[in-house]
């Protein structure tokens, strides 16, 4: 039974280094090595939280791919995401 549900919160827009949740390192993303990180914790649920904007697309592609479940919510309100 799992009981633990972990939210990961990622966006594309970042001042400093745009996209670089989906930057890569050693030909896999960022998002992916915490993704399976976060797996290996035994009864949990993972949740990718992403904001509502366009520019997050490509994340929402990457959870698709991967198979790994995502939340849609307000780009503006972060705590929106959480509720």
């Amino acid at each position: 039974m799992k009981n633990i549900l972990i939210i990961c919160q990622a966006r594309f827009s970042s001042t400093r280094l745009p996209g670089k949740v989906l930057k890569q390192v050693r030909e896999k993303s960022i998002l992916f090595y915490v993704i399976k990180r976060l797996e290996l914790i035994k009864r949990a649920n993972l949740i990718i939280a992403i904001g509502d904007s366009n520019t997050n697309k490509p994340i929402i592609d990457f959870c698709k791919i991967e198979g790994v479940d995502y939340f849609i919510g307000s780009e503006d309100d972060v705590l929106d995401r959480y509720y």
